[in-house]
């Protein structure tokens, strides 16, 4: 799907096939895609699952960004980026709504192993503040993200990031 603020545009489909996983679908159709509409987009913003060398480098072989949901599958990844923001500042703290959102963006992580180049990780902690109806109550939810990508801070600031990662 193009995705834009004020509308959706499904440009087109795969069916994932018997005995595939929905990255292999995702991949045909990625190259259908890019025959069709090389100009239509510029980042892909995918889930966890995506967050595979094989696909980080097909995008970047059409010079596609790609923003990916970071999970445990990356584990070493996931653990240097745990370990370098870990008692650590946030470097952007912004509101949205009611939501207090506490940002760490960091660039040129290579220890993906798999993944040829660097990769930026950025992590939020977000904390909202809701009333309960029965008691007025307040209570205070956490969550918590990472997401992995190939575009840099100077092409997408961190706000600009955390809304399209949270836009999937």
């Amino acid at each position: 799907m193009l995705k834009s603020k004020d509308f959706t545009i499904l440009l087109d489909e795969e069916e994932q096939r018997r005995g595939e996983d929905e990255v292999a679908a995702a991949t045909r159709l990625l190259k259908r895609i890019m025959k069709n509409y090389p100009r239509a987009f510029n980042i892909m913003i995918v889930d966890g699952l995506y967050a595979r060398a094989s696909f980080f480098e097909l995008a970047l072989s059409y010079r596609k960004d790609i923003i990916a949901v970071l999970k445990d599958d990356r584990r070493e990844l996931l653990q240097d980026a745990k370990g370098i923001f870990e008692g650590s500042k946030p470097s952007y703290v912004y509101t949205n709504k009611r939501k207090i959102i506490k940002c760490w963006d960091m660039e040129d992580f290579e220890s993906w192993d798999t993944l040829k180049g660097k990769v930026r990780v950025v992590r939020t902690v977000e904390e909202t503040t809701i009333t309960r109806q029965n008691g007025k109550k307040e209570e205070a939810n956490r969550s918590e993200w990472y997401w992995v990508s190939t575009i840099t801070k100077e092409r997408l600031g961190t706000e600009d990031f955390v809304n399209l990662g949270h836009s999937r």
